[in-house]
């Protein structure tokens, strides 16, 4: 399996040293940045060419939101996960219908998020 290109984008700074962290027990994932917002986050984004970006809900705002930023990173090429402190019903269908891979709480283990990430691989390009 070649290395998937990880994009963190979380308002929490404890948060994404966290996640970055729990992360680097893989040798299949190479996190290639982190961002505090989704507009820092599409500035960074051409230069970091990620596989995969791990985009906090609650950063990106309310359901529409959510959907619009998902979009925007999907269109790009990357597999998006939203992570979640708290499921709504609404923002996961928001998030999915607008490209989001997965809609998934952020109590989840480490070895099941890094799982969940190796599942999506390295996308395609459209």
């Amino acid at each position: 399996m070649d290395t998937i290109r990880l994009f963190i984008v979380d308002q929490n700074s404890k948060v994404r040293q966290a996640l970055e962290a729990r992360l680097s027990s893989s040798s299949y994932i190479e996190v290639v940045g982190t961002a505090r917002d989704p507009a820092e986050g599409m500035r960074l984004y051409p230069k970091l060419k990620p596989d995969v970006i791990l985009l906090d809900a609650k950063t990106a705002g309310r359901p529409n939101d959510v959907a619009d930023v998902v979009g925007d990173f999907a269109k790009q090429g990357s597999s998006v996960i939203v992570l979640t402190s708290y499921a709504f019903e609404a923002e996961r269908e928001a998030a999915l219908d607008s490209g989001a891979a997965q809609y998934i709480l952020k109590d989840i283990d480490s070895a099941a998020l890094i799982g969940e990430i190796e599942s999506l691989g390295k996308p395609s390009v459209q």
